[in-house]
């Protein structure tokens, strides 16, 4: 879990409208697109590390298989 501050990061702030009694509320959407940005970037590579165990833990089961045939035939 992060300890990130995303109200700060995105330039948070509201004030409350004195006449109306409306809250107004902004962002930076620069700074939002950034984390947006972050955010696929980490999730593009989380994906590219699943596949590589995938591809891994996939070539392990073969070797067992393998070395299971060969126990079988030589039996």
């Amino acid at each position: 879990m992060t300890d990130r501050n995303f109200k700060q990061e995105l330039y948070y702030s509201y004030y409350e409208d004195m006449e109306d009694g409306r809250t107004t509320e902004t962002i930076d959407y620069a700074a939002l697109i950034g984390i947006i940005a972050e955010l696929c970037s980490r999730i593009e590579q989380l994906e590219s590390d699943i596949e590589t165990l995938r591809w891994d833990n996939i070539r392990e089961l073969e070797s067992e298989i393998e070395t299971l045939n060969y126990k079988l035939e030589n039996k």
